[in-house]
């Protein structure tokens, strides 16, 4: 566990997300929870021992499995953009299926078992639309979730501007491919750049995978995204509209480390990134258009 200021708490060594801690005098506020039932209570465990507060909210940065299955270890009410209420919402047995075949395959058949026979999703109980925020604590540690879309519809940045922190969710990573198959890479973009302005508050950016980074250190996710809109822009426009991601994935599987068992599964991540910008650039062309 990583101590970010007196009051937040940042763990990155569970799989899947990096989760955050931010203690007040209302309770305690999460952000994010374990994708394992065994990490989601250890991560509880964790925080009972850095105070009696109890967990009062719980923020998902997004709807990613990654992020949302271990509120029923946790507690707390859930708090999300409402896109992530919609796409949570939807989730049923099918998303229960693919987290236990995954889980079973990837090391962790104990996880799979439990979460086969009790998960019990957290749908937020609050949420917050574009073009607002959502404050949760206005006292120190001042606590906003902000929407800010990008890597996705539901995409939410939790901000302190008194402690230069900012949880960003998956629209930084850090030695991973970016979820990109319901991303605007457009605003993606402009959202990066906002995290490198000197003008903006945090000098401590908290990725949704990976450890607490610099603003400089986004500049690899923006060169990744700004290659990814130039190669499929020029391939568009060399094919008269017509466009294979498979072809162009060679060129951006390697960009970021990938475990020996996880080819297959970045390989399907890349082809659905550039699959999605592809849709992307195509809309953005139809709207000059008119």
């Amino acid at each position: 566990m990583d101590k970010l200021s007196p009051n937040v708490y940042v763990e990155t060594g569970y799989r899947g997300s990096t989760v955050g801690a931010i203690i007040t005098p209302i309770g305690v506020i999460c952000v994010d929870t374990p994708l394992l039932p065994a990490d989601a209570r250890h991560w509880r465990q964790q925080i009972t021992q850095l105070t009696r507060q109890p967990i009062a909210y719980l923020i998902y940065t997004d709807g990613h499995r990654d992020r949302v299955l271990g509120h029923q270890w946790l507690g707390g009410l859930p708090v999300a953009h409402e896109a992530t209420w919609e796409k949570m919402r939807s989730y049923g047995d099918a998303l229960r299926q693919q987290v236990v075949e995954f889980l079973s395959h990837h090391g962790a058949p104990e996880a799979a078992s439990e979460i086969s026979q009790h998960l019990q999703l957290g749908l937020p109980q609050l949420t917050v639309s574009d073009g607002g925020s959502l404050t949760l604590h206005t006292a120190k540690p001042w606590v906003t979730v902000r929407p800010v879309g990008g890597a996705n519809a539901g995409s939410v940045w939790v901000e302190l501007p008194d402690q230069g922190i900012v949880f960003a969710g998956d629209l930084v990573t850090l030695n991973t491919h970016p979820f990109m198959s319901e991303s605007n890479t457009k605003v993606w973009l402009e959202r990066l750049a906002e995290l490198r302005d000197p003008g903006y508050f945090a000098n401590k950016i908290v990725p949704g995978r990976g450890t607490t980074f610099r603003r400089a250190d986004t500049q690899k996710v923006t060169d990744y995204l700004t290659d990814i809109r130039t190669q499929v822009q020029q391939m568009l426009t060399a094919r008269r509209g017509k466009f294979d991601a498979t072809e162009l994935a060679q060129n951006f599987v390697e960009r970021f480390p990938i475990p020996a068992d996880e080819h297959e599964r970045a390989q399907r991540r890349v082809k659905a990134g550039l699959e999605r910008v592809a849709e992307e650039i195509k809309a953005e062309k139809h709207r000059r258009r008119k």
